[in-house]
Order: structure tokens, then C-alpha cells, then sequence
């Protein structure tokens, strides 16, 4: 008897289908959801960057650029936890005059 082995998409998430990219405008945008896993140095046409897969209560999973307004917070994280990234919009950083975007994260207790 042979064996039979399906091939693992590496953009495939758990319900077959590919995540969705959350990209938030407005202030106040929010994701909800359990953090799955992070791609480290996952190739972009602008270098390479770091993402953290959301899976949200309805079975979607969303991927999360990390940033380094969110670098420190999802340090902190870990695998299972419930957790809600809210986009507070662009921010200007005094030292260095650049403008970026800041998120707040919050994990269930």
C-alpha cells in the first residue's frame, strides 16, 4: 500500500485557504484573535519583514507586518494567546522627524 501525502502551501492557512494581509487606515481599526505563529524575514518586493498570523473566532487568518511600533509587544507574546491589535494611527517620532504607525496590543487575561 502506498502512502498519500498532500503538499503544504507555504501561504496556505489552517481552514485551506490564504491568509488575509490586515493593512489598517482609520484610527481605531482593531484585530481580534489567537496568535498562531510568526514568519521570520518572509521576502517582500521592499526587503525582508517579520509577520504574526492571526486566526480570528470565525476561522479566518489574518497576517500582521510586524513593525517596529509592534516589534516590542509581540516579544512578549506567546503562541495561543488571545490577543487584539489596535491601530492607533500614524505617529511622528521626535527624534528622528519620521512618521510611523503606532499600535497598542492587548492580551486576554
Amino acid at each position: 500500500m502506498s502512502k498519500q501525502y498532500k503538499r503544504i502551501e507555504p501561504f496556505e492557512d489552517a481552514v485551506g485557504g490564504r491568509p488575509s494581509f490586515w493593512n489598517p487606515e482609520q484610527h481605531g481599526e482593531y484585530l481580534e484573535g489567537v496568535y498562531k505563529r510568526k514568519i521570520e524575514a518572509m521576502p517582500t518586493p521592499y526587503g525582508h519583514m517579520d509577520y504574526i498570523e492571526i486566526q480570528h473566532v470565525d476561522g479566518l487568518v489574518f497576517r500582521v507586518g510586524v513593525t517596529a511600533g509592534l516589534q516590542r509587544a509581540v516579544d512578549r507574546l506567546k503562541l495561543g494567546d488571545e490577543i487584539k491589535i489596535e491601530y492607533l494611527g500614524m505617529t511622528l517620532n521626535p527624534r528622528t522627524k519620521r512618521h510611523y504607525r503606532e499600535y497598542a496590543v492587548f492580551r486576554l487575561e
